[in-house]
């Protein structure tokens, strides 16, 4: 995603975003939610938080498992019962949860899929696509989510803080992906000294709860 559409999806999720147009056409962001960013640093948090909370159509298009445009699949190679297995139930869980989106895992993506990269990387990327039908954070955004809490520790120090990333890195296999953009807006009011790091802990436990 471009800086631009970054922006854009941020103000979507209700955040107050400033920044400035560059002579070269780039874009600085320069304050988040009332916090101000020098250099580059505005760009950096931008693309974090985006990480964690791109737009529905962004998402989907994410979880997609086609065949690259121009390429074909150019030998029809059965697909092992397993990985047809998987395929079959993402499908039937792609068609419960977006009725109005067709195509979007097929048979001849996953073919082509397992032929060029194999069939462990083929079963993850069916696994993320199922994850997001049943509503679960994929792992990565979770995992950047303790990143942000960890850095932000790295700075002030709470043990109550530090429970409550053990408390994530146990959930992480069923972390909601509605928690994701919750569990941030209550670590802005901490970085932004609105809210000790207590009461942080503690909302954040009552949301994973």
């Amino acid at each position: 995603m471009s800086i631009l559409d970054i922006i854009e999806l941020l103000k979507e999720q209700g955040h107050s975003v400033q920044y400035y147009h560059r002579k070269d056409g780039g874009y600085v962001i320069t304050r988040i939610n009332g916090q101000s960013f020098r250099g580059k640093s505005g760009n950096v948090m931008a693309r974090q938080m985006a990480g964690q909370v791109l737009s529905h159509a962004r998402t989907i298009q994410l979880a997609r498992i086609r065949v690259p445009k121009g390429k074909r699949s150019t030998k029809k190679t059965p697909l092992p019962e397993r990985l047809a297995k998987e395929m079959r139930k993402v499908q039937k869980a792609w068609r419960k949860s977006h009725p109005d989106i067709s195509g979007t895992i097929s048979t001849r993506g996953v073919r082509y899929q397992l032929e060029h990269y194999g069939e462990e990387k083929t079963l993850l990327s069916l696994d993320k696509a199922y994850r997001y039908t049943q509503g679960y954070a994929y792992i990565d955004n979770v995992n950047w989510l303790i990143q942000r809490i960890e850095n932000d520790l790295s700075k002030v120090y709470s043990s109550a803080m530090e429970d409550i990333v053990e408390k994530i890195r146990l959930r992480a296999m069923d972390f909601k992906e509605e928690w994701i953009s919750q569990v941030y807006e209550v670590v802005y009011e901490w970085e932004k000294g609105s809210l000790d790091a207590d009461e942080v802990a503690r909302r954040i436990d009552l949301i994973i709860s």
